[in-house]
C-alpha cells in the first residue's frame, strides 16, 4: 500500500445470490475475502468515490453494505479469533482504470 491508496473493510448483507456474487467479484479484484461477506480491500484514494458508486448501483432495497476505512495503526491491532486469516503477501490486485 502506498500513500495514494487506503485499506477498507467492506461488509455486506445482500439477499439476492446474483447481486451478492457481483459484489464479491468486484471486491475480489481489490483485496482478500476474510469471511463470506467481508473483504479487506486496498483502493487508490482517487477511485474511492467511483468504486462506492459501483457498489451502490448493485444494491437494492433491504440490502446493506458498510465501508470502513482502516488506518495502518488500527489494521495492525486487528484481533482475529478462531480460524486464522492467511495473508498472501505477493498478491497483486488489479488496477481499475477510469
Amino acid at each position: 500500500m502506498n500513500a495514494e491508496s487506503s485499506t477498507w473493510l467492506v461488509c455486506y448483507d445482500v439477499s439476492c445470490n446474483r447481486r451478492r456474487t457481483k459484489i464479491a467479484r468486484l471486491l475480489a479484484g481489490f483485496g482478500e475475502r476474510l469471511q463470506r461477506s467481508v473483504f479487506e480491500t486496498v483502493w487508490e484514494n482517487r477511485l474511492v468515490d467511483h468504486l462506492t458508486g459501483q457498489l451502490r448501483d448493485l444494491l437494492e432495497e433491504g440490502d446493506q453494505l458498510m465501508l470502513c476505512p482502516v488506518c495502518r495503526t488500527c489494521g495492525g491491532k486487528m484481533i482475529v479469533l478462531g480460524r486464522a486469516i492467511t495473508r498472501v503477501a505477493s498478491r497483486k490486485w488489479r488496477a481499475l482504470v477510469v
